[in-house]
C-alpha cells in the first residue's frame, strides 16, 4: 500500500512539472528572426553595402539613367482600361510588354512600352481564371505564359491574337512566386518537406521542395518566417536560375531548378523589426519598427533574366528621408553591387525602367532610356 502511495506520488508530481514546464515554455516571448537562422557568409564578395550607412540616403538611381522619354500609365479620370487601382505586381516581357497586376479590381492589364492599352485577363471572382485576393505575377516561357498566385495557382497562354486565354487551375498555399520552362515556383512552407520552394508541373503535379528553411520549435512559426508573405521568388528562364529573398532575412539565395544552392548573398548591418513569439509558438506579435530596421520592398528579374534587382526600405527615423537601397546581382555568379537610391523601382527593361506612385492617383512612369 505505501509502494502504490509512493508511485502515485511521483506520477503527481512528474505530472505537475511537466504543466509547470508547459507554462513556463508558453510564456516566454521569442524574439524573431534568432540569430542563428541568420546565415553566415564569410566571403567579402558575397557581402553587400551600401556607399555609407544605411541610415543615409544614397546616390539617386535615376539621375543616373540616360532618360530620353518618360511614358505614364494611368490617369485620375478615364476609361476603366486607363485608370489603375492597386498595383500590386509588375512584370515586363522580353519583347517589352508591361503587364499590371491590379489587386484592387482583380485584372491583369498589359500595355506597349508607350503606354497603349493591349488588353486583360482574369477578373474578380471565384470562378476559373478569377481572383479573388491575387498576391504576384510571373511569366513564362517569353511571356506566352501567365501564371498568377492566390490561394489557387491560376495559369493563361497568349493566342495568336495576343489575348490570353484561362488553360488551368490548382490548389497552392503560397500567394508569391515565380515560372519557367513548364514549371512554377512557389513560396511555401509544409512540414515534412525538406524546404519553403515548392516546384510545380504547370499542371499542378508536385516535383520537389527545397530552398532556407527558418528552424523554430514552433512548426508556425516556422512557417511564417519562412514562406507566405515572408519570402520573395524570383525566376530567370534563361538560365534556369530561381532567387530567394526573404523579408525578415538580409540573405538573397540562388538555386538552379533542381534546388543545389549556388550561391549566398548577405546583406551588411540590415535588420528588421522584431518579432515577438507568445503562447508557446501559437502566436506572433510584430512590433513597431524603429529606426534603422529594413524589409524588403521589391525584388524581381529584369526582362532578359540577366540580373536580379532588389531594394530595401529603410527606416530612418520621424523626419529623416526614407533610403530605399536598390542592389543589382548577376543570376548566374551572385556578382552584386548597390546601385544607389531607387524609390519604388518595379521592373526594368534594356530599353526602360519602370518607377510606381500611388499619389496623388495610381500611376506608373516608363522611362526611356538612351540605349547609346
Amino acid at each position: 500500500m505505501k509502494t502504490s502511495l509512493l508511485t502515485l506520488i511521483i506520477i503527481m508530481l512528474m505530472q505537475v512539472s511537466c504543466v509547470l514546464e508547459t507554462l513556463a515554455y508558453s510564456s516566454q516571448k521569442w524574439i524573431h528572426p534568432t540569430s542563428d537562422n541568420i546565415p553566415n557568409v564569410t566571403n567579402p564578395d558575397f557581402i553587400l553595402r551600401p556607399l555609407n550607412d544605411v541610415l543615409t540616403v544614397g546616390p539617386d538611381f535615376y539621375s543616373s539613367l540616360a532618360i530620353i522619354d518618360t511614358v505614364i500609365i494611368g490617369v485620375d479620370e478615364g476609361e476603366p482600361y486607363e485608370m489603375l487601382g492597386n498595383i500590386f505586381d509588375i512584370e515586363v516581357d522580353v519583347d517589352g510588354r508591361i503587364f499590371i497586376l491590379d489587386r484592387e479590381f482583380g485584372e491583369v492589364l498589359f500595355y506597349d512600352p508607350d503606354g497603349s492599352y493591349l488588353g486583360s485577363f482574369g477578373g474578380p471572382g471565384v470562378g476559373p481564371g478569377e481572383f479573388t485576393e491575387p498576391g504576384e505575377l510571373a511569366l513564362s516561357e517569353s511571356g506566352r505564359i501567365a501564371v498568377v498566385f492566390e490561394e489557387r495557382i491560376h495559369v493563361f497562354e497568349r493566342q495568336e491574337n495576343g489575348q490570353f486565354l484561362y488553360r488551368n487551375s490548382f490548389p497552392a498555399v503560397g500567394s508569391r512566386g515565380c515560372a519557367m520552362n513548364d514549371h512554377i515556383y512557389v513560396s511555401d512552407y509544409h512540414p515534412g518537406r525538406p524546404g519553403n520552394i515548392q516546384k510545380f508541373t504547370m499542371e499542378g503535379e508536385w516535383v520537389a521542395s527545397f530552398g532556407y528553411t527558418y528552424r523554430s520549435e514552433s512548426e508556425f512559426v516556422t512557417s511564417v518566417m519562412s514562406s507566405g508573405a515572408s519570402a520573395r521568388l524570383a525566376c530567370s528562364e534563361r538560365h534556369g536560375i530561381i532567387g530567394m529573398a526573404l523579408s525578415r532575412i538580409p540573405i538573397l539565395d540562388g538555386y538552379s531548378e533542381d534546388g543545389e544552392l549556388l550561391w549566398r548573398i548577405k546583406f551588411e548591418d540590415l535588420k528588421s523589426s522584431p518579432i515577438e513569439e507568445h503562447n508557446g509558438g501559437r502566436k506572433l506579435i510584430y512590433k513597431k519598427s524603429s529606426k534603422g530596421d529594413g524589409v524588403l520592398a521589391y525584388f524581381f528579374t529584369d526582362a532578359d533574366g540577366e540580373f536580379f534587382n532588389i531594394t530595401h526600405f529603410i527606416n530612418a527615423g520621424r523626419g529623416k528621408p526614407t533610403p530605399w537601397h536598390y542592389y543589382r546581382v548577376d543570376v548566374r555568379t551572385g556578382d552584386g553591387q548597390y546601385t544607389g537610391n531607387a524609390r519604388f523601382l518595379r521592373a526594368t527593361h534594356r530599353d526602360y525602367v519602370i518607377q510606381s506612385l500611388e499619389y496623388p492617383y495610381p500611376t506608373l512612369r516608363v522611362f526611356h532610356l538612351d540605349g547609346n
